[in-house]
């Protein structure tokens, strides 16, 4: 028997019986073929024959290789000083940062369950165990899980289980026969390999049948709506309908403190709109890296997080309790 809030998803996200469009077979070639153009064009622009020519901006990576993620899409257009002078310092685990991995695996590690046929496991024993995985994963925050102070890690833990416990009170409970991929990565390469767009979906429901959209993708929120919660739905549907050659019907921010969404069905429109977007991303980040680019300043609601916000004549100052010589 589902709760309330669990038949509202089903009902009106879910949709189970609604009608699923037909997409035309030809435009995941266009998009793909138009990514290609631009990101040579771009290459060819800032003087990199045959190779970027920058640093990796992922740890790791090939340096020839321009590696554009999710995150570093959505910096870049919101101010690219902000995006250098976080890179300058460097990425730091942290207990905020641990206890969302945390909640993801442990989902992850339930529909593995599901799959399986395993029977139900508590969300407590569910981050525990996705806990464990993550320490033999020395490529994330294995050394963080090791060292952290005890009250720090127990904090990072509950709150990891309050998510997950979240996520099963509010939404229905997952069937095999949805073929449910968790952490689903997802990558596309350009220009000969030399740009790769990468990214990794929190949860994916259904699969495309010939040319009928039938895949439901949904990021796991918590906190309130943020601006960027759409643009970054709409790339991993330009990510997912590359690799599939059909596109997914639905997108949808779930927010698991609150129990609601925010969704947006997807055409043809908004996946050209964000070709748009990460073409000229790509640009910038070109321009920015191999061309050495002077930045420029985007003043906004972010100063309030930016490293370099006191030493920036732009920042913004027009913000709640904001002041430029905070640390």
């Amino acid at each position: 028997m589902l709760t309330p809030t669990q038949q509202r998803v089903w009902d009106d996200l879910l949709d189970p019986g609604g009608n699923r469009p037909t997409v035309d077979p030809g435009l995941a070639r266009r998009l793909r073929q138009a990514l290609e153009t631009e990101a040579s064009d771009s290459l060819e622009r800032v003087g990199a024959p045959g190779s970027a020519g920058g640093p990796s901006w992922i740890p790791g990576r090939d340096p020839a290789v321009i590696v554009v993620s999710k995150h570093l899409l959505g910096q870049v257009h919101q101010c690219e000083r902000q995006l250098l002078a976080s890179e300058r310092v460097g990425f730091e685990w942290n207990a905020t940062i641990v206890q969302g991995m945390l909640a993801h695996k442990a989902i992850e590690l339930k529909c593995g369950f599901i799959a399986g046929a395993g029977g139900p496991v508590p969300p407590a024993a569910l981050v525990q165990l996705a806990g464990q995985r993550l320490i033999d994963d020395e490529h994330g925050p294995a050394a963080w899980l090791r060292s952290a102070p005890p009250g720090e890690l127990a904090e990072a833990y509950a709150a990891a289980t309050d998510g997950v416990t979240k996520f099963e009170d509010t939404f229905p409970p997952i069937d095999a026969r949805w073929r449910p991929r968790v952490e689903s990565r997802l990558k596309v390469q350009l220009a000969g390999g030399r740009v790769e767009l990468s990214g990794k979906v929190d949860l994916v429901l259904g699969q495309a049948s010939g040319h009928e959209a039938r895949t439901l993708i949904i990021d796991l929120k918590t906190g309130r709506p943020a601006l960027g919660h759409p643009a970054d739905l709409r790339w991993y549907a330009l990510l997912e309908t590359l690799r599939v050659g059909v596109s997914p019907y639905r997108l949808a921010s779930f927010y698991l403190d609150s129990g609601d969404w925010r969704h947006e069905d997807v055409d043809e429109d908004l996946l050209w709109s964000t070709v748009r977007r990460v073409t000229d991303g790509i640009a910038r980040l070109l321009e920015l890296r191999v061309a050495h680019r002077t930045p420029t300043e985007s003043p906004g609601p972010a100063c309030r997080w930016c490293i370099d916000r006191a030493h920036c004549p732009s920042a913004s100052t027009d913000l709640p309790g904001f002041s430029p010589s905070d640390d």
